[in-house]
């Protein structure tokens, strides 16, 4: 219904007006939330990429902690397998000693003719001394060898732990990313539709 000022019709252009402006205000809101849902896509779809290339070398450090842990087990038996041979070597030396011994006194009792077998049995006995303090120092060292991979070992079982802890949470992320990335594409077209509609 037009509005008249004297003869002249001022109404129906005013309503118009203001139909335009709102219009206009409703396309730049509709814009504007093109323009948000783009830069939430776009973020949304780089913060996939970094994710799952973050998941990417996640699971290489787990794989490799992994490779280590195996490594310093079969170290530690390794050094347990050392520990052994060298309590054999040892019990050897031990009985070596005690054979020299036995040999001394058989040459003591042979008098002057078992002069030449005391040397001997005096050099044996140096030996199996020498091989019994190499012996304990063998084992002092693969004792502290095994302790030092013990810690190690206990290291690395927390750090596979970690890696797997937070690899979990990189993919609980990448799944948040995933929903919002959709969220966005939804947004988007749902923008898209409403400013065609306009």
């Amino acid at each position: 219904m037009p509005i008249f000022e004297g003869e002249e019709v001022v109404g129906v252009v005013k309503i118009a007006s203001n139909i335009t402006d709102r219009i206009d205000r409703v396309q730049g809101y509709a814009k504007s939330f093109q323009t948000l849902a783009e830069g939430l896509n776009l973020q949304s779809v780089q913060g996939s990429k970094d994710g799952n290339q973050l998941q990417e070398t996640m699971t290489t450090i787990a794989s490799e902690t992994a490779e280590n842990q195996q490594t310093f087990e079969t170290l530690y038996d390794q050094a347990i397998e050392i520990t052994k041979i060298a309590d054999t070597i040892k019990e050897i030396a031990a009985r070596t000693n005690l054979l020299s011994l036995n040999a001394a006194i058989e040459a003591a009792r042979a008098g002057e003719h078992g002069k030449g077998f005391t040397v001997v049995a005096s050099e044996v006995k140096n030996l199996s001394d020498l091989v019994g303090s190499a012996v304990v120092e063998v084992r002092t060292n693969t004792e502290t060898m095994n302790r030092q991979i013990m810690a190690m070992m206990k290291k690395i079982e927390a750090s596979h732990l970690e890696v797997a802890s937070s690899l979990a949470t990189v993919k609980e992320t990448m799944q948040r990313f995933t929903a919002i990335e959709e969220v966005a594409r939804q947004l988007e077209q749902q923008t898209e539709d409403f400013r065609s509609y306009i």
